[in-house]
């Protein structure tokens, strides 16, 4: 079964469930966050920024794609839904052939409803106007957010960046006068915040167009200057300040609600996103209990997101484009990828694939022999590129080849594994069972790193 964009099936799911969805509410409270990139991101830490400074909310987060097994897709205050609870058949969806991401969506807003979460914030998984998290109408929504928009997914949501902003304007789908539109300032103005503004007027929707290239935007200086060091040269400095914007709105709605300097800081500073600039620090080496190899897991899939790491990993792990580091790469199928925005002509590249992703099985890994043409083209050097399968064995392959290459900055770590979000999530599925193999615990999947 692939993507199948579309709420009608889920409408029916609606209607068959009356007796729990009524007066046209789905799920109150919701936060809607759109975009192609840094959706996560800004999930992740508008929901530590809340439970940060009030500690006694209650808030549902759902993620695309999930990290490890489908049922961290689905959380409240950072505790994933019991995987049998999950996985437990629904007649309703089965009746009506729903796919596995409208299955994930319903079973989300179902449990969150049964939690009576105070916030439920919900990350859309492809455009917006015809992804399943958009069966949430207007009415239940408090917040909608539309982060930086490119050039992805092209065969479903249209070839231009207008085509793409009008799908994931998309999540603007009523009049709401307690909801607001925040958008990203870096967007394209013409084609994508042009778009999005249409809708918002359309529908009589407040908005605003965040700055996220200024950290000013951000009022208090002790939090401004925290993010400035803690995310400089970083990606994520603009996700940071369009998530603290989006709880200052939520405060300025809710007066029980607090936004205090220390907590805010502090809930920056834990911040920590499986696959988004992810360090492992303890990869086991084959079957070995002392033998452990450090490198640094990025999710980046697109070639906007490879051009950000590119750039991240030029600042902080090279003094010049010289300098060799090690990448172990991989990408699905229907993606085209320029390599060269992410890696230098000199770098040490193993190709690797990825197995089958459960409940995604129309999600396919590349071939090495596909990739290898790629990075050749791409300008890397055709004798710095190793081709190995199996990720486990690349791994190892990556840390023999750290010793063999010349990095004048010499830093900690000088392997990175990027390219899909699938791929992170295989790496991390392998380091929990090596662990539970080699110490016989099985480690909690959210403390992993």
């Amino acid at each position: 079964m692939s993507i199948k964009l579309g709420l009608e099936r889920l409408n029916k799911y609606v209607s068959l469930n009356s007796n729990l969805y009524k007066n046209g509410t789905i799920l109150q409270n919701t936060i809607h966050v759109a975009g192609t990139n840094g959706k996560g991101s800004i999930c992740q830490m508008i929901s530590s920024i809340l439970l940060k400074n009030n500690p006694s909310l209650k808030i549902g987060k759902f993620s695309s794609p999930y990290n490890v097994t489908p049922n961290d897709a689905i959380s409240i205050n950072g505790v994933s839904m019991n995987y049998e609870m999950y996985k437990a058949s629904n007649p309703f969806m089965e009746k009506l052939n729903m796919t596995p991401f409208e299955q994930a969506t319903m079973k989300c807003i179902d449990y969150f409803n049964t939690q009576r979460n105070d916030f439920n914030i919900m990350e859309v998984g492809c455009g917006g106007l015809l992804d399943s998290t958009n069966i949430i109408p207007a009415k239940d929504k408090v917040l909608i957010i539309i982060n930086k928009i490119s050039l992805d997914h092209t065969n479903l949501l249209g070839e231009t960046l207008k085509e793409i902003a009008y799908q994931k304007a998309g999540v603007i789908n009523g009049q709401n006068k307690r909801c607001k539109v925040l958008i990203n300032g870096e967007n394209d103005k013409k084609q994508v915040i042009e778009t999005i503004i249409t809708q918002c007027k359309k529908m009589e929707m407040d908005h605003e167009i965040v700055d996220t290239t200024d950290i000013r935007t951000i009022k208090d200086t002790e939090v401004h200057e925290f993010l400035h060091k803690q995310f400089k040269h970083s990606y994520q400095l603009g996700n940071a300040i369009i998530a603290y914007k989006a709880v200052e709105h939520l405060i300025s709605t809710n007066k029980t609600l607090e936004l205090k300097t220390k907590e805010t800081i502090q809930a920056f500073a834990d911040f920590n996103l499986l696959g988004r600039l992810t360090k492992v620090t303890d990869y086991p080496i084959g079957q070995s209990k002392t033998q452990k190899i450090k490198f640094l897991v990025d999710g980046s899939h697109n070639n906007d997101a490879l051009k950000n790491l590119g750039g991240y990993i030029d600042n902080f792990y090279r003094n010049s484009y010289s300098d060799q580091v090690v990448f172990i790469v991989s990408r699905t199928s229907s993606k085209d990828l320029a390599w060269k925005n992410l890696l230098r002509k000199n770098d040490i590249v193993i190709v690797t694939e990825f197995e089958n992703v459960e409940e995604m099985n129309w999600i396919k890994s590349a071939s090495c022999d596909q990739i290898y043409q790629e990075l050749v083209i791409n300008g890397v050097d055709p004798r710095n590129i190793i081709l190995e399968k199996n990720i486990d064995k690349a791994i190892t392959v990556a840390n023999a080849n750290t010793k063999l290459t010349f990095n004048s900055k010499k830093p900690e770590i000088n392997i990175f594994v990027v390219g899909s979000l699938y791929l992170a999530g295989k790496v991390f599925q392998l380091y929990q069972k090596k662990l539970k193999s080699l110490e016989g615990v099985t480690k909690d999947k959210r403390k992993l790193i």
